[in-house]
């Protein structure tokens, strides 16, 4: 049985979809700011489907970029 998150999950990868198209996603299914991010990345090239392990922050480096951020 599919729940609400699913069908809402479903929504989204649609908006998707039609991003990767070329064609605007509804805000009123994607936060502007999931949108815009989105656009974002398709205008800098980044691949959606890669996945770069090196960029991974180990625990310790993450505890210090929140206690020493760069300015």
């Amino acid at each position: 049985m599919e729940n609400l998150n699913d069908r809402h999950s479903d929504k989204i990868f649609k908006e998707w979809n039609k991003m990767i198209k070329g064609v605007k996603a509804d805000p009123k299914i994607v936060k502007p700011e999931i949108i815009s991010a989105w656009e974002k990345s398709f205008k800098l090239n980044i691949d959606p489907y890669r996945f770069d392990k090196s960029i991974i922050l180990t625990s310790e480096e993450r505890r210090e970029s929140l206690l020493y951020p760069k300015v």
